[in-house]
Order: C-alpha cells, then structure tokens, then sequence
C-alpha cells in the first residue's frame, strides 16, 4: 500500500490516487487521519525537519498558530532556527523575541534528550511512542471528539470495578443512560404501542415509573429491604441516574451495592421470588 500510494510521501499526506482500492478508499476517503493527527508528537532531535508553526513539536503535542508569532518571517522557519547553534538548547533571548510570554513558556518547558540524535514522530498517548488502538479511542473520547452529549454523569469507575457478571453493570449503565426499551422509550422511537405502565396502568410507564414509583415495584424493593433508602432518593433527586447513584453512595459499599441493589435490578434477587423479577421486568417490551 505505502508503493503504490505514497511512495515518496507518508500517510499522513497522501491523496487518494487514481483507481484507489476499497481498503484504501476507506482509509483516506472517510478520513481517519485526524485521529493520527491528533495524537502524533514530535521527537526532536536535529530539529532540521520539523516546521516551527503548525507542527505538534511542543510538550503534550501542542503546535504553534500562524498567528501566534510576531515575526512574519517565522512561517518558513524549523525548530531548529530557535536552538542554540552549539548545543541541544532553546535560544531564550530569540524565542522572547519571535513570540508573546505564555507560547515562549511552552516552548522553552519541552524537553530535549540528548540522547534523540533524528527528528521522528511518535504516539503522543504512550509512553514507548507506538499507536495503539486502545490509546487511540481514548484520545477520540477525551480530546478529539465532541461526546459530551453521550457522557452520562456519576461514579462510573466505581461501576466498571465491580466483581460482577458484565451484565449487571451493563444494565446499571443503561438504566441511567435511558437506554432501557420501556413502554415510553419504545414509543418515541416510533413504535406502536401503549404506553402506560404494565403492572399499574399509569400512564407515564418510563424508567422512572417501571423501576422507583410503580406501586408494585415499591413493594419490591420494600421487600429487598431497601424501602427507605429508595424512598430517600426518589424525594431528594429528580432523574434516574441522580437516584441511581444516590442509592449506590447511600449503600456505601460497592460489593454490598452489588448484592442489594445489582441484585434487586436483575434476575438474582436473593429475597425475592422469581415470579416478582419477572413481573418487575414485564414493564420492559423486549
């Protein structure tokens, strides 16, 4: 793939081509380049090869604007215009000259090993400077991508870390997130259906209902012996996640959250019989 579309260039530059393959199509086309973009940093060494402006060169991969220097004619310099001419050094007195105070601080705070004698680029998100997936969708998630509108607030490494059946906490999740498939829930993607709760008819048969006000459901959890504590926080919190978590927190104890509240949610109730798990999940349309 490198020899027939960027042979004397890298990926990061190369264009589509003439008669590109599907593979290869898919890669410049939909253009994941951005993530690659987003994550390189370069190592310096002779600093010949790497452009001064818009360049991740700086710590933590940060590059400098066009606009952000004073002299005009820094556009065409490397880094290497900046370091001293007799040691691996940033000259201060140049720097202070060609940009304002807080641009010269973090070009002055990047590191320079000695030891890095060629100019490479490398993964900014690890520590050995090698792309990885994982590291990748972190980055997407945390820096690249906007998903503010996917985060759902609350404890959630406490969640992942429990000694549980992935189900469970796959279900805390969805409960908070409003990813369950209630009456509600099925009816605003389009689904014909009532939507009214199963159990007591009320017409509002969304999570909320099913799982904290339904009238059959507050018995529930009266008799898994969290009445009051459900009670305590269907009265101070207004949304499911803010109850869910509130329970968890109230409950202290991750691992006894797990067997009152996991339990009570899912299939294994430990005080409850079976048929009142599956009355309680009847108010789900799978």
């Amino acid at each position: 793939m490198e020899a027939r579309y960027f042979s004397s260039n890298n990926y990061l530059f190369a264009r589509l081509g003439h008669n590109p393959s599907y593979l290869w199509r898919s890669k410049c086309v939909v253009n994941p380049r951005f993530i690659v973009r987003g994550g390189e940093r370069w190592c310096i060494g002779t600093s010949n090869s790497i452009p001064l402006l818009q360049e991740p060169w700086i710590q933590n991969g940060k590059c400098i604007d066009n606009n952000e220097s004073i002299y005009p004619m820094a556009h065409s310099f490397t880094v290497n215009n900046i370091m001293d001419a007799t040691q691996k050094r940033c000259n201060l007195e140049l720097i202070l000259q060609l940009f304002p105070e807080s641009v010269a601080t973090d070009i002055i705070t990047t590191p320079l090993v000695p030891q890095v004698v060629e100019d490479s680029l490398v993964w900014k998100a690890e520590k050995n400077g090698a792309y990885l997936v994982k590291s990748a969708y972190w980055l997407c998630m945390e820096e690249l991508v906007d998903t503010s509108n996917l985060r759902c607030p609350g404890n959630w490494s406490g969640v992942w870390k429990l000694k549980v059946p992935p189900k469970v906490k796959n279900f805390i999740w969805r409960l908070s997130c409003g990813c369950l498939p209630t009456r509600i829930r099925l009816h605003d993607k389009g689904v014909q259906c009532p939507t009214s709760c199963v159990n007591c008819n009320d017409e509002d048969g969304d999570a909320a209902h099913v799982f904290f006000h339904c009238s059959f459901v507050v018995q529930v959890w009266q008799v898994a012996g969290l009445g009051d504590e459900v009670t305590a926080a269907i009265q101070n919190y207004t949304t499911v996640e803010d109850v869910v978590f509130a329970l968890l927190h109230k409950l202290s104890a991750w691992r006894r959250c797990y067997g009152a509240f996991g339990s009570t949610v899912t299939s294994n109730f430990a005080k409850i019989n079976k048929s009142f798990v599956y009355m309680l999940l009847s108010g789900l349309d799978t």
